[in-house]
């Protein structure tokens, strides 16, 4: 049997493609040299290794970050033909004020379902 192709990716924010320090501070990883002028951030785990983020606009959560690792992975996969989206529960505020430090997406679902944006669209 053939192995099955991926075709389309659908990824949550928070706590998928979106971390905060009050989620992982618990498990022995630290953020530091947070710029918010540059939203940018260095995020150490236990073992001490380092991995630069993009500091994405305070929310009630605090500072959220997405890897730059993450965000090259994405690219990676959509250029090899696989659809991305981005799917949350967040306001349409929120989505567009986070949107410059996501991961491009061909389509993101926001407020649970009511509102969705298709890459190019306005």
């Amino acid at each position: 049997m053939d192995k099955p192709v991926i075709r389309a990716i659908f990824s949550d924010l928070d706590g998928t493609l979106i971390h905060f320090p009050i989620w992982f501070e618990k498990h022995g990883v630290s953020m530091s040299d947070a710029d918010h002028e540059k939203h940018s951030a260095i995020v150490t785990n236990a073992q001490g290794e380092s991995r630069r983020c993009r500091l994405l606009p305070k929310t009630t959560m605090g500072d959220g970050v997405v890897s730059d690792r993450t965000v090259e992975l994405v690219a990676q996969l959509r250029k090899a033909g696989v659809l991305f989206f981005i799917v949350t529960g967040a306001r349409k505020s929120t989505v567009l004020e986070r949107l410059p430090f996501l991961p491009d997406a061909d389509a993101v679902v926001g407020e649970s379902g009511s509102r969705m944006y298709v890459r190019g669209e306005a």
